[in-house]
């Protein structure tokens, strides 16, 4: 993720900057999520979003667009190669047991018919 304050009057300069830091880093930016922060400041009416780009406006203040930016977040991981999304039941059982213990968790959550895994095979 790329965090940008939307509100800054030269954030299309920080989002530069930070695109060639994550570069030097041998980070393809285009590969990044856009987050634009401060959303709740610029009174519903957001800066043009790099078309190129997965872009996702939030305000860390009032908790809006958090649930697009999971969303966004969630598909990314999935897109990796070897993403798996495991479901079990609430008492998990042994089946849970072994995923936890073989597999690289890289995200868990409870729903109201269980849990779920996002794991990376090995």
């Amino acid at each position: 993720m790329h965090l940008v304050d939307a509100s800054h009057p030269d954030w299309r300069e920080q989002l530069k900057v930070g695109e060639e830091v994550l570069a030097s880093l041998g980070v393809d930016p285009k590969s990044c999520i856009v987050v634009l922060n401060k959303a709740d400041r610029l009174d519903g009416a957001l800066p043009p979003a790099p078309v190129d780009r997965n872009v996702v406006a939030i305000s860390a203040l009032t908790g809006e667009g958090i649930e697009a930016l999971r969303t966004e977040i969630r598909a990314a991981l999935l897109e990796q190669p070897a993403m798996e999304t495991l479901r079990f039941p609430a008492d998990g059982g042994e089946e849970l047991q072994r995923a936890l213990r073989e597999e690289t968790v890289v995200a868990r959550r409870f729903t109201e018919d269980g849990i779920e895994l996002v794991v990376r095979r090995r």
